[in-house]
């Protein structure tokens, strides 16, 4: 095609805001640009892919879009510095509504996009959220990364000191690329003030002081930081840091963001991770010097998740840290007992089979581990291989956890007697707060769903009364009063069952009790009140409810 006039590049921007109202990427861009001028899919020359990219990124910048997304799109690592100034100079000075930049590409584009994001960002009065991902390919993210240049750390550090209305940043350090980043834009003597939520997947590796002085930062307007590690990414480097961490927690004293700041942790185990005593040695050096620190920072959450993959079933777990990655994990769960907001995850994935004895010591394992606040379990393996009372033993396991606050169930398939066993669970443990499996069209189909509701909504009632009690510091004292209801089938023994306890009580003579066996007792109807016990310490009345049949 040859240069594209004005007039046309402004219909091709009106088709893009018509296709994509709220969000593009790059690489949907460059496809709808060859439908939109029917350019067929023969190879561009260099100059030919770069004017492309061009013109497309200035029809982007004419639309009114929520969010944008840098991919890899072949001649975007040749446009020149000009060309990257002049597209986001049109998002400053156009109406531009950009709320959410994500970068995904990598190699020379990642520099350049960042290096220009960070000037941007520093600019921009509309950027809430920036997320840096590893870019997919074939469903998952590819494991490599070229590290940044000196130019573009420097810009984007600037950027996000500069930055008066970023509040959410999503940076995946897999290879440390960011690590400097981050330490110059939030540990520096000037700092980024404006994110509140800070995420870090990926490896820690090479954030050294960084990582205490950023957890440990006195930033009120930093609300909540996440961090995520999988097993093969808890490297001696990562060990160390943490050590440092805790140290930090320790000497430090407690500040006014406490209250209100939320840092989580979240690691996940794959059961076909590779596992040797080293591994299992040095996870759980990081893991207690996390639970050190959690002693002394109450805003620092816990979240273990363990993966089953692969095909077959997992060998037998067992209670050592060493073996495999189940018997840790079993362990793990068992050793953690003082954490704040543990949450435990399980997830089956479709290959994966259910080893019950293994579950039933989970979930033994789960009610020994009382600061277990939130459960959350995902089955897609196959139905069949699930033994039908594993979920009723998982819930008795859980009658008694006074911390527990949140249950959640995905792709768990609910049977009658699954839900009678919820249903027993709540009425034993009033401080659960929400309780939930997914999907659950047949549940509301049926009503169920509501029910479950309805008996959380009396929990939460009844544990409100028993914390105003506790929180009145009112002296414990026994009850002054009761009733005893009687209730069954007609000729159950109700009536029997009152008169022996009466008689029991006020020590009939055995005449009377003869002349009630020789005539027998009148069947009850209606309710029959007697008073079992009436003194200045109690009164407590029995009430003989008759047959269902009659009342």
């Amino acid at each position: 095609m040859g240069s594209s006039s004005e007039d046309t590049l402004k219909r091709f921007a009106e088709h893009l805001q018509t296709q994509f109202s709220t969000g593009i990427s790059l690489s949907n861009g460059v496809h709808e640009y060859n439908r939109f001028f029917e350019i067929p899919g023969e190879l561009y020359d260099l100059s030919g892919q770069q004017k492309r990219v061009l013109e497309v990124l200035q029809a982007i910048g004419n639309c009114k879009l929520d969010h944008l997304i840098f991919d890899d799109v072949p001649g975007a690592d040749l446009l020149s510095s000009e060309g990257w100034d002049s597209f986001f100079s049109s998002l400053l000075s156009g109406q531009s509504s950009l709320r959410k930049i994500s970068v995904h590409c990598t190699g020379t584009l990642y520099s350049a996009v960042c290096t220009h994001v960070g000037a941007f960002v520093a600019k921009s009065s509309t950027v809430k959220s920036l997320w840096f991902r590893l870019p997919k390919e074939g469903g998952r993210s590819r494991t490599t990364m070229i590290p940044l240049s000196n130019a573009a750390v420097r810009a984007l550090s600037e950027g996000l000191v500069q930055t008066k209305c970023l509040r959410t940043l999503y940076v995946f350090n897999k290879e440390g690329e960011m690590a400097d980043v981050l330490t110059s834009a939030f540990t520096g003597d000037v700092r980024n003030t404006s994110v509140e939520y800070l995420h870090l997947p990926g490896s820690l590796e090479r954030l050294g002081i960084a990582l205490p002085v950023l957890l440990s930062s006195n930033n009120q307007n930093l609300k909540e930081i996440r961090l995520f590690l999988r097993w093969g990414n808890v490297t001696q480097g990562v060990v160390d840091d943490f050590r440092k961490v805790a140290e930090s927690f320790r000497t430090r004293e407690s500040s006014v963001v406490d209250a209100s700041r939320k840092i989580f942790l979240q690691f996940t185990c794959d059961t076909t991770a590779k596992f040797t005593e080293d591994d299992g040695r040095r996870v759980f050096s990081f893991l207690d010097s996390w639970a050190d620190a959690s002693e002394h920072a109450p805003m620092l959450k816990t979240h273990l998740q363990l993966n089953f993959d692969g095909p077959g079933r997992p060998e037998q777990g067992n209670e050592k840290p060493g073996g495999d990655v189940k018997g840790w994990f079993l362990f793990a769960v068992k050793r953690y007992i003082q954490l704040n907001g543990f949450q435990v995850s399980l997830f089956w994935n479709v290959d994966a089979i259910m080893d019950m004895d293994h579950f039933h010591m989970l979930c033994e394992g789960i009610q020994s581990n009382e600061s277990v606040e939130f459960l959350h379990i995902k089955y897609q393996g196959d139905e069949a291989s699930v033994d039908r009372k594993c979920w009723t033993h998982l819930f008795h396991c859980l009658r008694h956890k006074r911390r527990l606050r949140k249950l959640m169930f995905y792709n768990v398939h609910a049977r009658d007697e699954t839900f009678r066993s919820l249903m027993d669970l709540l009425q034993v443990n009033i401080y659960l707060e929400d309780a939930d499996l997914l999907p659950t069209r047949k549940w509301e189909s049926e009503g169920k769903r509501a029910m479950v509701k309805e008996a959380l909504r009396r929990n939460r009632a009844q544990a409100s009364y028993f914390s105003t009690l506790r929180d009145a510091r009112l002296p414990f004292e026994n009850a002054r009063a009761g009733r005893i209801f009687l209730c069954g089938n007609p000729h159950a023994g109700k009536t029997r069952l009152r008169v022996s306890m009466i008689e029991t009580r006020q020590k009939t003579s055995r005449v009377k009790r003869q002349l009630n066996e020789l005539f027998g007792l009148k069947r009850t109807k209606g309710v029959d009140v007697e008073l079992l016990r009436d003194d200045e310490e109690m009164q407590v009345s029995i009430w003989d409810l008759a047959g269902q049949e009659i009342f």
